[in-house]
């Protein structure tokens, strides 16, 4: 008898302990977010940031696409004028001919906002400095803030082929990774200043790439879609993001813990961890479905003419500091499996630590992309690579 009473004491301090702990973490979550994470039940719109731009007009330098998700306007400029974009719609202070001049080497690059040069002048990215450094070589920039490699890709075929360019260019942020298997911007990076949604591939049982094509037709779409919820029925099909965590877009009695919302949102945010991906390998989904497109890319670049392909890898500013400076690169998993393939590959961090010798390594950075400094040691180790012994 006395064994059973220590029993259901012990249950009823356990209960209220539980009851105390659930209490106090409840403290903590504050407008749908624990420490530096989201915990849900989410709504497809994250910030009221996001809320704004979803509503706010179009900047005069990026316009909605029906194919690509979002792209550049043609003609463009941004409000504070550092990016401009040339009537072809690619960033460029000049125009250029369909055709190539004789004897210039065209070369056309692809890729997010480490292609396009986000947070610095158009005179300041690495394809400017490499264009105006090396001789008989033009460097066109179809860089996008924000693209996936898949979206990359899928500008090469509609607005680049038309270039004939010699060389193809594709550049690759390794965090890129997690983007090759999203489709609504939110759901895969939810401190986003804006709401987007992209195009991607699958994988099929073949081994083929399989387009998922742009869930909505307009920015309107887009709009109606997010306000009324109705976007995240076709999430739940497309992307990966969602899939993984589907009960996180639920309204799930189970939310009423607060202690099931953080494990759960811990859950989430966790599938996110860049590392594990590259580590997985053909396990990973993101890692496939990157390396299948990253090879149709490439072997299409080919195929339609170009002379020579290369895919640019480049680090975040983490790796270029600390233990990882003089560590095996996580991201070398899926370098060695492009290369077993045939398709070539340069990482740029071994120049980036190189020109880190001479400058603060902090210099090299404008913010979270590479400053002017940063893109010319780029721009010197694609130029070393390309042309050893001159264009």
């Amino acid at each position: 008898m006395q064994g059973l009473r220590l029993i259901a004491t012990g249950l009823v301090f356990s209960a209220a302990a539980l009851v105390v702990f659930e209490l106090v973490l409840g403290l903590f979550l504050r407008d749908g977010r624990f420490l530096s994470w989201y915990v849900p039940p989410y709504d497809l719109v994250f910030t009221e940031r996001q809320a704004e731009q979803l509503r706010a007009p179009e900047k005069p330098y990026g316009r909605f696409d029906p194919e690509l998700g979002w792209t550049i306007r043609d003609n463009g400029a941004s409000d504070d004028g550092m990016y401009r974009a040339n009537s072809a719609g690619f960033r460029a202070n000049r125009e250029y001919d369909l055709v190539p001049p004789d004897g210039v080497v065209r070369i056309a690059s692809f890729g997010d906002s480490f292609t396009h040069g986000a947070e610095v002048e158009n005179e300041d990215t690495w394809q400017h400095q490499l264009e105006t450094t090396t001789e008989g070589v033009e460097v066109l920039n179809f860089g996008v803030d924000a693209y996936g490699v898949d979206q990359a890709y899928l500008r090469y075929r509609r607005d680049a082929v038309r270039y004939a360019p010699h060389i193809v260019l594709i550049g690759f942020l390794v965090e890129n990774i997690n983007r090759s298997v999203s489709v609504y911007r939110p759901a895969y990076y939810h401190q986003t200043s804006g709401v987007s949604a992209k195009p991607r591939f699958r994988v099929d049982d073949h081994g083929e790439l399989e387009l998922v094509p742009l869930p909505v037709a307009s920015r309107g779409d887009l709009l109606r879609r997010v306000e009324s919820g109705e976007l995240i029925e076709v999430l739940r099909e497309t992307d990966y993001w969602v899939q993984r965590a589907p009960l996180a877009y639920d309204r799930s009695p189970l939310f009423w813990s607060a202690i099931f919302r953080i494990a759960y949102g811990r859950y989430e945010n966790a599938g996110r961890d860049l590392e594990r991906h590259y580590a997985r390998g053909e396990g990973s989904e993101p890692f496939r479905v990157t390396r299948a497109v990253i090879e149709a890319f490439y072997e299409e670049a080919l195929g339609r003419g170009a002379e020579r392909g290369l895919v640019v890898f480049f680090p975040l500013q983490g790796a270029l500091r600390g233990p990882l400076a003089g560590e095996s690169d996580y991201w070398q998993s899926l370098v060695d499996a492009l290369e077993a393939g045939g398709v070539p590959v340069l990482d740029v961090k071994p120049a980036l630590l190189r020109a880190a010798q001479d400058e603060p390594l902090e210099d090299l950075f404008s913010g979270y992309h590479y400053s002017g400094k940063g893109n010319a040691a780029v721009a010197g180790a694609i130029r070393e690579r390309l042309f050893p012994s001159g264009p």
